[in-house]
């Protein structure tokens, strides 16, 4: 009988050692998230990866650069149909109807909310939380990256020409392009790239134009494009006219990137205006060769302006994992919407951030007082 006890006691003492190695043991969750992020903007990502991991211990995050928009979504396109999908695709607003209606992804706020995560749509930024829900105000895609373009401008070649404040109309940066090369303080006015979400869809929305019929194509498959009827004509003929003038510089380094080019030029300090998105001010302060600054889009002359319109990108999640894969991306997207992270990542990118709450904090604060530029963003999406 004492045997038996003891054999009894050893056997227990043993399944417990087992569990209790099983569980100290146990290995996290793993979530991968595929990305298009580069340079500064890529460095802050991981560090906003490395702060998730390091916050808890159930699940580890691996996010992974596929290259610009367009080649992470065509290699996730790839991977679903292979069955390899990752758990997240970061993709830009562009896309978002095409995965919506794809039905390979999951709507967020489904997973969200069952895992019990709260969404605050009335916290977050009303242009923001838009461009990612359907039509029941249902998040589709989570809000990660949010921006809207401003003008950037070149204080030292603006000095030199005598120029005291950047131009707030489209007249005035032509008449400032051309006192600053007859002054010699600089070779080139506008540095642009011709983007359609700068020079077309943003250009439309500032000033109130329609650039597509049904609400400008938020009200249905049936959307025609009617910019080619309106002032924007006029517009991208004046670009047109000031490069054979000499006061402007268009131009791309590569065929993926037109922008590439209209930004190198203003880094370099040959131009001395560049539009393009508030994202770019980290790369800006870290590869400007000159002083420089930002400001409010510039407008036309005698009109008043509306809001400018949104870009960047939404976290989408696809099918195909288990409810724990679920529970580790909501958790990660609660971590993600927090203030606190939320500050980080618009301060250290120039991304707007997409909730109110973390917006006030920053400007109660003050860091506006001293990063002026960086709240024009927020300014003029709302």
């Amino acid at each position: 009988m004492k045997n038996a006890t003891t054999r009894l006691i050893g056997a227990a003492l043993g399944i417990g050692f087992v569990l209790q190695a099983s569980f100290a043991f146990a290995e996290p969750i793993k979530l991968n998230w595929w990305h298009a992020m580069g340079g500064k903007l890529g460095e802050s990502l991981y560090d906003v990866v490395d702060k998730f991991n390091k916050s808890q211990s159930d699940y580890v995050l691996t996010a992974t650069k596929k290259g610009h928009y367009e080649a992470v979504f065509n290699a996730a396109v790839a991977a679903y149909r292979a069955g390899e999908q990752p758990h997240i695709l970061q993709n830009n607003e562009s896309g978002f109807l095409t995965l919506m209606l794809s039905g390979a992804v999951v709507p967020v706020q489904e997973i969200l909310e069952k895992n019990g995560v709260t969404v605050k749509i009335d916290d977050y930024l009303g242009p923001v939380i838009k461009t990612y829900a359907d039509d029941s105000g249902d998040i589709i895609g989570m809000p990660f990256n949010s921006s809207t373009p401003i003008l950037f401008y070149n204080t030292d070649m603006l000095k030199a020409a005598g120029i005291t404040n950047p131009p707030e109309t489209w007249q005035e940066m032509a008449d400032q392009s051309r006192k600053i090369i007859s002054s010699g303080a600089g070779k080139c006015g506008y540095s642009f790239a011709a983007g359609n979400w700068q020079e077309i869809e943003n250009y439309s929305l500032w000033h109130n134009i329609p650039y597509a019929t049904l609400n400008n194509g938020s009200g249905g498959l049936k959307t025609k494009l009617v910019f080619n009827t309106t002032h924007v004509v006029g517009h991208i003929d004046r670009l047109k006219n000031w490069v054979d003038e000499g006061i402007a510089s268009f131009g791309g380094e590569n065929r993926q990137d037109w922008s590439s080019g209209a930004r190198t030029r203003f880094l370099n300090g040959q131009c001395a205006f560049w539009i393009d998105s508030t994202a770019w001010h980290s790369t800006v302060q870290a590869g400007a060769k000159m002083n420089w600054n930002a400001t409010f889009l510039p407008h036309e002359e005698g009109k008043e302006t509306n809001s400018s319109m949104i870009g960047g990108a939404a976290l989408y999640v696809f099918k195909g994992f288990s409810e724990e894969e679920y529970a580790g991306i909501a958790a990660f997207f609660k971590f993600l919407t927090s203030p606190e992270i939320q500050i980080f990542w618009h301060k250290a990118t120039g991304y707007v951030p997409i909730t109110k709450t973390a917006y006030n904090e920053v400007k109660a604060q003050g860091y506006y007082e001293k990063n002026a530029s960086r709240e024009y963003a927020v300014i003029q999406l709302l």
